[in-house]
């Protein structure tokens, strides 16, 4: 029986990879006709699709012959993050205007800045804070302008970024909270690297964002972001890095699959993206990774210049992690990380100091997963269950992919 319930929620699962590459009311149905409603809502919520789900329904003229459960939870949630991020939005101009009027050099990266290429509407995001990219010697201008604005500095954390909130400070969602609903606080996160890394240390990217800064509009809010070259790059190795860590959001592929729709005919940025990755081979993999499995899931065709220079080039033993791993990574439910990527990380590092902080921040994350199991005791077992059966599946992959002989050979 709970086998069959297994298959069940992975068949509904994968039916919702299916309906956003296709459209096909028969994975619609399949994706309704799972028997536990809130538990499968849960996870399109956490995967970042229930709103693009819901507007692919409208788009696609489907809505109407949904089960009126449905219909209900997802119209409700879609008003719901449309009143959160409005109020959200108000609170980004203040930011925005302030730093502005201050002279400070920044562009903001991800959330509001990724509309229209990435997202058609800022709405169908779930939004949590403001990403702002600031020049080194602007940090404590930057940081000045925001505790006037009321915000107050949070403990800085180890991968570069300094977190700023305003009002109560922000307690992770629990699994019987609605994403949606507007939260009591606002929150910043000011970086001062593109791409800095949040697994091992940072990629050996050239960074000239400065110099390329343009302006958006949302709204009666203009705001700087970085070119669409870097904006396209962060979004993949942001993808990359949670993939490292055993848990990505669905959405982010969904959106990278936008970008390279809405950008396919041109051939001058897509060589640039390419000729600027493919000189440091780590990063390389990591964007190549991420495509095959945009591809994988979305049939998205990708561009000649990034199959030719970053998926093709592939070494096989990440090509069979991805057919292998990746669909079961992405199924995972948040708070339950996967660790099936544990089998290639090695490929990422450059030396023994990055497996150190590697294996350091590892033992970190799992010590404070331990903690919370320790408080939720109902949730011990569970993870003491998941952490053998990714023990198990690593023995068990070693043996059918010949995982060391690969390595050895280089291919």
């Amino acid at each position: 029986m709970v086998g069959l319930v297994m298959n069940n929620v992975r068949a509904a699962k994968l039916a919702a990879f299916a309906y956003l590459a296709h459209g096909e009311r028969a994975d619609l149905q399949t994706l309704m006709d799972h028997a536990k409603m809130e538990r499968l809502l849960r996870w399109l919520d956490e995967a970042g699709v229930a709103l693009y789900l819901s507007h692919e329904c409208d788009r696609r003229g489907h809505k109407g012959s949904l089960p009126a459960e449905w219909r209900a939870a997802l119209d409700g949630r879609r008003e719901r993050n449309r009143n959160r991020v409005t109020a959200m939005l108000a609170e980004f101009h203040k930011v925005v205007e302030a730093l502005s009027t201050s002279q400070i050099t920044f562009a903001v990266v991800k959330g509001f800045s990724l509309q229209p290429e990435f997202c058609s509407s800022f709405d169908l995001r779930h939004h949590i804070d403001t990403d702002l990219l600031v020049t080194p010697t602007h940090i404590d201008g930057a940081t000045e302008t925001l505790l006037k604005l009321g915000y107050k500095k949070a403990a800085a954390e180890d991968f570069g970024e300094i977190r700023f909130f305003k009002g109560h400070p922000a307690v992770p969602a629990t699994a019987q909270d609605d994403l949606y609903t507007a939260r009591p606080e606002s929150r910043v996160e000011i970086h001062t690297s593109l791409f800095e890394s949040r697994t091992y240390t940072p990629f050996s990217l050239a960074e000239n964002w400065q110099s390329e800064i343009r302006h958006k509009e949302l709204g009666q809010v203009r705001f700087p972001t970085i070119s669409e070259p870097d904006a396209f790059m962060l979004h993949v190795l942001h993808a990359f890095q949670h993939l490292a860590a055993g848990w990505l959001r669905l959405s982010w592929l969904f959106e990278i699959a936008n970008f390279i729709e809405s950008r396919r005919m041109d051939d001058h940025l897509w060589k640039l993206v390419a000729g600027r990755v493919a000189s440091e081979q780590r990063c390389a993999h990591a964007f190549g990774l991420i495509l095959q499995e945009t591809s994988m899931l979305f049939g998205t065709k990708m561009p000649a210049p990034l199959a030719g220079k970053l998926i093709d080039p592939l070494p096989a033993i990440l090509r069979k992690w991805n057919q292998d791993y990746a669909v079961k990574v992405l199924l995972s439910d948040f708070g339950s990380p996967s660790r099936h990527f544990q089998l290639v990380h090695g490929h990422f590092f450059r030396n023994s100091a990055d497996r150190r902080r590697f294996i350091t921040a590892t033992w970190r994350s799992r010590a404070k997963l331990l903690a919370s199991f320790i408080k939720r005791p109902n949730l011990l077992s569970k993870g003491i269950l998941r952490q053998l059966d990714a023990w198990a599946h690593w023995l068990i992959w070693q043996v059918r992919s010949g995982y060391m002989s690969i390595q050895r050979s280089g291919s």
